[in-house]
């Protein structure tokens, strides 16, 4: 197996055991943390959170093409990447806690989801790091 194969693994393994919360209250407010009941505690009004489905996180996208590449990179859930082996359009299939908004921007490794197809400014990144309050890395 390779190295990728096995973060994919155990990155899936991980996205079963936690999620992401939205503060009831603050709109920009969200947090990874596990399933369990106190997780979902938020940390600046004391009220619970609601647990975000799969396609409204951002974080780190987990990605598997019909072509049997597989790739990771920050997104949201709900906008697909594009596969650079086959061009496809790839939905993640699952997202897990990162907040490296700030090195899609930076890297050699281009970020370059749908929203943005790697033109600039991508629209996840800056809500990614508004909801961060600026400290996306």
């Amino acid at each position: 197996m390779s190295s990728l194969a096995r973060s994919f693994k155990d990155a899936r393994n991980i996205s079963k055991v936690t999620s992401q919360y939205k503060c009831c209250r603050y709109d920009t407010h969200v947090w990874w943390g596990g399933n369990h009941e106190m997780d979902s505690v938020c940390d600046q009004c004391g009220s619970y959170g609601e647990k975000l489905h799969k396609f409204e996180m951002i974080g780190i996208g987990w990605f598997q093409c019909d072509c049997k590449r597989i790739f990771a990179g920050f997104c949201r859930g709900n906008v697909p990447s594009k596969c650079h082996g086959c061009n496809r359009d790839v939905d993640a299939a699952f997202v897990v806690e990162g907040n490296n908004a700030g090195d899609a921007e930076r890297t050699e490794q281009r970020h370059e989801c749908n929203a943005c197809l790697g033109r600039g400014l991508c629209p996840v990144v800056e809500e990614a790091k508004r909801i961060s309050g600026g400290r996306a890395r």
